[in-house]
């Protein structure tokens, strides 16, 4: 770029989606078409310390005189991958040195024609993997997430006394009628935690032979249900769906135990022949979905993994409709155990993406624990490629179901401790314990001075616009009564739904300390680099977090140094300048007791040391 700016880089992986694995030979340089004149435009970070961070963004503007970034254009070399969600990356580079400004997906390409339509630009605007894992949910019970997606038929299998019925917990009342008995007995199925299984023995539940216009034979189809295999000591049938008058069988899923494996077995003309027959471990076994398509293709997914596919053979028959079995057996003789639960029936084919998220969710409720563990216990379950660089979390968090938004349980998590959760400038989501920041040097990375080149609008303030001195955190009330007596009641009110009743406390107190009295505070400062390049090094370095000194020397007053974290960083490049802006919060020097050594309460070394 002119005037002694950076070069700018901006880079997208068209053809791929969020949570995507990305090579490096995917990304195509679109710099060329960057527009000069008005570059970029990017925002980070959060405008307080106890605020959750906003979804980052960034606005190109590109040249689009040849119709390349017009989606509906099919003469583009991108076409047709110009589609909202396409990753982005942008960095600047500064005397070879290349920093990292934003890593994120396109929200959208808004076509613009300025000049009469003399000219043709398109605004790209893009926005961090926080936006995008604000539209995928958490599930607080599995089947939450099984009526969600309108299931034909959903039994959950967790009768607790013999019945002669299965219960349909959809809303279409497919109930199960019991051919035999069972021997009914509920244990946990599903790793961590929910799900209760029943436990079938000797005979079979015989289901929907008696639903007309239900299950039909042809169309999209989805069966899934979670079992566990027990005792194999001879061929049975778990699930069978057959024409309802009988003629032929269409195809089951069969557990071989003298074989140990899975068959996936169709009828043709009578006689059953294996489809796609992996060796599987039947301990190892807990999902299954059988996935049929209109066009006659059928999948099998193992624990999330699609194994095989085939396509079904169908022969001329009266039925119109399929009836089902679960857990039927072969001949006579011991049928061994089977540990049962949450089996349904779709009417539409389910997603690979959609079959993983019903293998990743194990859990109804998470346990105790700490911070950072379940984070990555949330970003493991969305099944995506995400970087991250978390913190392991300072207090013991509350057991509480998982549910609402991904981002906006994952911003509870990290709020629950007062800690940072956020994207970087290279697209890593970063999660800060509270006790990040004083576990750092004391040192500044970047010193800033009134009236030194480059520096603007330094912004000092002393108010009460912070000042807090009563907290209401979910049921307890904390106050300073000396803070109250003096400036009167300034009162925050907290909500921390997964924070425990000690963190709360610990909480509340925390800030309570740090805003009972009104503090010298330097809200924000502005910083044109291009006047003095030697800036562009340290700005172009900052990371939310960093901890800055402010000068500032007001007239008839000695020079304060106020030393302040970096909250908010925003890069604007307009007509050949460059500014930067940072949104700022104070930041104390630390003193704490570093017990060196101890044992049986016997301190060796006791020193009182600044941080870290």
């Amino acid at each position: 770029m002119s005037n002694g700016l950076p070069k700018i880089r901006v880079f997208a992986a068209f053809g791929y989606a969020p949570g995507d694995t990305i090579p490096a030979g995917a990304w195509t340089d679109l710099s060329e078409f960057l527009r000069a004149s008005n570059a970029l435009d990017v925002r980070r970070g959060r405008n307080h310390e106890l605020g959750r961070a906003e979804v980052g963004s960034i606005r190109l503007t590109f040249n689009n005189s040849d119709a390349r970034f017009d989606p509906t254009n099919e003469n583009s070399p991108y076409w047709p991958d110009v589609v909202p969600a396409t990753p982005v990356r942008v960095e600047s580079v500064v005397d070879g040195t290349t920093y990292p400004l934003f890593s994120g997906y396109v929200d959208k390409w808004p076509l613009e024609y300025p000049g009469k339509g003399a000219d043709s630009v398109v605004q790209v605007e893009a926005v961090d993997i926080m936006e995008a894992l604000s539209k995928r949910s958490v599930y607080g019970s599995y089947e939450d997430l099984i009526t969600d997606d309108d299931p034909l038929i959903y039994w959950k299998f967790d009768d607790e006394e013999w019945m002669r019925r299965v219960s349909d917990y959809s809303e279409n009342e497919l109930h199960g009628r019991t051919v035999g008995f069972t021997r009914t007995r509920v244990e946990d199925l599903l790793d961590g935690g929910g799900g209760a299984a029943t436990r079938f023995g000797t005979v079979a539940y015989a289901i929907l032979d008696d639903a007309p216009s239900t299950v039909r034979r042809r169309g999209d189809l989805t069966i899934s249900f979670w079992v566990n295999l027990r005792s194999p000591n001879t061929s049975r049938h778990l699930v069978e769906v057959s024409n309802d008058d009988g003629s032929q069988i269409s195809w089951r899923v069969s557990w071989i135990g003298s074989e140990s494996r899975f068959a996936f077995t169709q009828n043709s003309g009578g006689i059953i022949e294996p489809v796609y027959s992996p060796v599987v471990d039947g301990a190892e076994v807990r999902f299954v979905e059988i996935v049929r398509g209109s066009d006659n293709s059928i999948s099998w997914r193992v624990n999330g993994e699609e194994i095989g596919q085939s396509l079904y053979y169908r022969r001329a028959s009266t039925a119109r409709n399929l009836s089902l079995k679960v857990c039927d057996r072969t001949g006579f003789g011991f049928l061994g155990m089977i540990d049962m639960a949450h089996l349904a029936v779709f009417r539409k084919k389910m997603s690979r993406e959609s079959t993983r998220t019903r293998w990743r969710h194990r859990l109804d409720t998470l346990p105790v624990e700490k911070a950072g563990d379940r984070l990555q216990k949330v970003v493991d379950y969305t099944d995506w490629d995400l970087t991250t660089d978390f913190d392991p979390g300072v207090s013991v968090l509350a057991s509480v179901p998982a549910s609402g938004s991904t981002s906006d349980f994952l911003q509870e998590i990290a709020e629950s401790e007062a800690g940072f959760l956020f994207v970087d400038a290279q697209g890593v989501l970063v999660f800060q314990d509270r006790h990040y920041r004083i576990r750092q040097s004391n040192d500044p990375v970047v010193e800033f001075g009134q009236g030194e080149v480059g520096i603007f609008d330094v912004t000092p303030e002393i108010d009460n616009f912070w000042l807090t001195n009563t907290v209401r955190v979910n049921d307890s009330t904390f106050t300073d009564d000396e803070s109250v007596a003096r400036y009167g009641e300034r009162e925050e009110s907290l909500t921390l739904p997964q924070a425990s009743e000690n963190t709360a406390e610990s909480l509340a107190w925390w800030l309570i300390n740090r805003n009972a009295e009104p503090n010298l505070r330097f809200s924000s400062l502005t910083i044109r680099p291009q006047k003095d390049p030697s800036w562009w090094d340290p700005l172009l370095s900052l990371e939310l977090s960093d901890r800055v000194v402010v000068r500032w020397t007001p007239p008839g007053r000695e020079t304060l140094e106020v030393a302040c974290h970096v909250e908010h960083i925003t890069h604007t490049v307009t007509n050949g300048y460059w500014e930067t802006v940072l949104q700022l919060s104070s930041a104390d020097d630390v003193k704490f007791w570093r017990l060196e050594d101890s044992e049986k309460g016997q301190i060796d070394n006791p020193d009182i040391v600044i941080a870290p």
